[in-house]
């Protein structure tokens, strides 16, 4: 970083990027700035500098980096290796720059009074994180997956005995007819139920997929569908439903009413008739599929949107890319799943197919040839988009 990047850096003021720390900063306070800014998108601490942005600058250069790494190997949970230089700035001052990325093995944590405290980055500011954030790192970092976790409230009577009866006997080849008092330890096996202390609860999966009524339990699954007007927001609504059920309901309701809010272009070729609908059905469903299978359901009050506009169609999942997904990756083939308990019976019922393979070849692919458009992919705020053009 250079001098001027610095100075720059120091006129613009603390960020959600940026924290000014004086030479006098405790370990642990330290600490706490580098586990916020590793639990959210990185950052960059510089030290010597002063809230207000005067720079009195470090005196201990030769000690400086020393002792920033040991925080990092030793109060820093997991421990991390930051980026570390010094640069004179202003008068000759030296500000030590500690530079950190977003972590990979989150969530990160420092230990304080016996109890671990993880942090987050708001802002300018850090404070702890709620339940429901922790709750996010944990299933970034794949320690914990939503859909596997108990529907408290719950019971066996809640889920579907037909839609149960018909994926065992048609997927698997086993009558839960004739299982009698095995039945509950057959949906903990295949993970469609769980066990704390002496109840058994629908998970998560078990709920989206064969849940008699998923939005009770579950509000927050189900997709907000949307046909506007014209190419925004501003022009008004032509159609909307709210569709809910199990994943398989939401995907074939979801599919209808794009077909229904979307042009077919006919030609003919010699005698025969040819229909070219706006977007290629298989890129539809991929799109929706990928949505419903792979969005964060810990963030309560959040629906996928599907938003069709005159010329192009929006799908908006709740939650990024998992950590080790990029969106770079996404587009060849690279995959991880928030929710494996999902993706395989999805998979069993045929809507998900070769792993990874779906983006880049259905929606990617299939796009192109339809229409010589490529598809777009952004995360914004906590949104996954997925954006195809008519």
């Amino acid at each position: 970083m250079t001098k001027i990047e610095i100075l720059e850096m120091i006129v613009n003021g603390e960020s959600s990027g940026v924290e000014f720390k004086e030479e006098g900063v405790s370990p642990i306070d330290l600490a706490e700035e580098i586990v916020a800014f590793s639990n959210f998108k990185g950052g960059t601490i510089l030290i010597g500098v002063s809230d207000e942005g005067s720079i009195p600058g470090v005196k201990r250069k030769d000690l400086e980096e020393e002792w920033v790494m040991n925080i990092c190997r030793d109060i820093v949970k997991p421990a991390i290796i930051p980026y570390y230089e010094q640069k004179k700035v202003d008068e000759g001052q030296i500000v030590a720059v500690v530079k950190i990325d977003q972590g990979v093995s989150k969530p990160y944590y420092v230990e304080r009074e016996g109890r671990k405290k993880y942090l987050i980055r708001v802002g300018s500011t850090k404070r702890e994180a709620t339940r429901e954030e922790l709750g996010r790192l944990f299933q970034e970092a794949g320690i914990v997956h939503y859909d596997s976790t108990p529907i408290f409230g719950s019971s066996i009577e809640d889920l579907d005995w037909l839609l149960l009866k018909e994926y065992f006997l048609t997927i698997r080849g086993i009558n839960i007819e004739e299982m009698r008092g095995r039945i509950n330890q057959l949906l903990i096996n295949t993970e469609l139920m769980v066990r704390r202390e002496e109840k058994v609860f629908p998970t998560a999966a078990g709920m989206l997929l064969f849940g008699k009524n998923p939005q009770k339990f579950l509000p927050q699954s189900g997709i907000t569908a949307v046909k506007f007007k014209g190419k925004d927001v501003d022009y008004g609504m032509e159609d909307r439903k709210e569709v809910e059920g199990t994943l398989p309901e939401q995907v074939e309701e979801a599919i209808s009413f794009v077909e229904r809010n979307t042009k077919v272009s006919t030609t003919l070729k010699g005698i025969k008739r040819e229909d070219k609908p706006e977007y290629p059905v298989p890129a539809i469903r991929e799109a929706i599929v990928n949505a419903v299978v792979h969005r964060n359901y810990s963030m309560a009050g959040s629906k996928i949107r599907l938003l069709i506009f005159e010329d192009r169609l929006e799908i908006r999942s709740p939650g990024k890319l998992p950590n080790t997904v990029s969106l770079d990756g996404i587009k060849v083939g690279c995959s991880s799943f928030r929710n494996p308990v999902l993706v395989g019976f999805m998979q069993h019922y045929g809507y998900v197919e070769k792993i990874g393979l779906g983006i880049p070849i259905k929606i990617i692919k299939g796009m192109i040839e339809h229409n010589g458009k490529q598809p777009k992919f952004e995360e914004v705020d906590e949104e996954f988009r997925v954006t195809l053009y008519a």
